[in-house]
């Protein structure tokens, strides 16, 4: 977590730079990219509820914090005077990079300990440059490390998944037009290379630090390093106990897997919207995007690519495609979003399937594969407003999700499960 800080600058001239860039952009030029539209309404979604007995999901967390980050940015961006426009971009970075992605990365690791009826203490701000998830016992883990490897190794790597799914939601917003960059710079950008420097700087021992062992073992982080430990982890499950990890204590063979991870983490950056683009016209009815990412997962990692299909601005299509990796080999995935398809004005549909071939009992070094899949659907009865209202629509959402065991991210559980979820989204004109 102590990285978040160091790329804070580079992020920000980053954000700058795709501004000037996007500005510098003639519209005569042969391949047309589009830039931010700001003539579509903007969809604001809450999750109330999501999985009752075990809130606040690491999945609900996300949409409630995004929506709330985006209304705070808009009405700022909208509401002061130009000459205040660079000292709040200023402000609107170093707020997400020091406070809030910190915050959404430890919630992340404290949502799988209470999946697991296992209570802890998320401590998201900085205290000798480390942000951490506290109050669970040295026993605790180790039962849970003995008992259940692939949710152990999940506590190491949520926070990091969480950051990527943070990531993923932010990237269809823009290339679906449903938000400017201008309004979520500050987390996209900070989050982005956060993650990537996250696991850059632990994989190529770039982070010399070494956090001392707390006497109380309740003032403890609960994992240390997620990529140093994570990793150590799924090479020595049956090794001593040990929450820190320093890089010094791996083998050659955990070693050369950081390198892997360091390296692959770059993947995170390949996005147009780093020079300040979203999709590629095709043709006047037909835009067409791209991203990818790549985070640690239960059995290893997972790579992703994305492509974004626009048509007609009502049929806002996602596919992906996934590599799930161990020790051994990658097992493929991939599927398909609807994403805010309108019908007849009266339901908002969104709706989600996917299917995976993944490491046999979420194991890091088997060679044999085990199908898996997932639905979800989220349908929001649209109510109109008054013409007097900023509001464009309110929305009570139903959303429903069922999977089969295997790794989702973002889902709280790895086995198989059956969700129901209650929400509200506003529209705004």
């Amino acid at each position: 977590m102590q990285f978040f800080r160091l790329c804070s600058l580079l992020a920000l001239l980053i954000s700058f730079s795709s501004y000037a860039f996007t500005d510098s952009t003639k519209k005569e030029e042969k391949v047309h990219w589009n830039k931010q539209k700001s003539d579509n309404a903007y969809a604001y979604g809450f999750t109330i509820i999501d999985y009752t007995t075990r809130p606040y999901t690491m999945r609900q967390f996300n949409q409630n914090y995004l929506s709330t980050y985006r209304i705070f940015s808009r009405v700022i961006n909208t509401s002061l005077p130009k000459k205040w426009k660079f000292p709040l971009a200023i402000f609107n970075f170093f707020l997400p990079t020091s406070y809030f992605i910190p915050y959404t990365h430890e919630e992340g690791h404290r949502s799988v300990l209470t999946a697991l009826n296992i209570g802890s203490v998320s401590s998201p701000v900085f205290s000798n440059g480390v942000a951490k998830v506290t109050g669970v016992s040295d026993e605790t883990l180790m039962h849970l490390r003995g008992s259940d490897l692939p949710n152990y190794i999940r506590l190491h790597t949520a926070g990091l998944e969480s950051d990527f799914s943070l990531l993923q939601m932010e990237e269809e917003l823009l290339m679906f037009q449903k938000e400017k960059l201008e309004n979520i710079y500050g987390d996209f950008f900070g989050r982005k290379l956060g993650i990537v420097s996250y696991m850059l700087f632990s994989g190529l021992n770039l982070n010399r630090r070494i956090h001392p062992l707390e006497s109380n073992e309740n003032d403890r982080d609960i994992v240390g390093d997620d990529v140093l430990g994570a990793v150590r982890h799924l090479h020595r499950p049956d090794m001593p106990f040990q929450r820190y990890t320093n890089h010094q204590e791996l083998n050659e063979s955990e070693k050369g897997y950081l390198k892997k991870v360091a390296y692959l983490s770059l993947l995170n950056l390949l996005s147009p919207l780093f020079i300040g683009k979203t999709t590629l016209a095709v043709n006047p009815t037909l835009n067409v995007g791209f991203g990818a990412g790549y985070i640690l997962a239960p059995f290893g990692d997972m790579m992703e690519e994305n492509v974004y299909i626009q048509k007609n601005q009502n049929w806002n299509v996602r596919a992906f495609l996934r590599q799930f990796g161990n020790n051994q080999r990658y097992f493929w995935g991939g599927g398909f979003s609807l994403v805010d398809y309108p019908w007849k004005n009266r339901l908002m549909i969104n709706a989600t399937t996917q299917c995976w071939n993944q490491p046999k009992g979420l194991d890091f070094n088997t060679t044999e594969g085990k199908m898996g899949a997932s639905l979800e659907c989220k349908l929001g009865l649209l109510i109109p407003t008054k013409k007097s209202s900023p509001l464009q629509w309110i929305s009570l959402d139903l959303t429903l999700r069922a999977k089969t065991q295997g790794f989702v991210p973002q889902d709280p559980y790895l086995g198989d499960a059956f969700n129901v979820a209650l929400g509200m989204s506003i529209y705004t004109k």
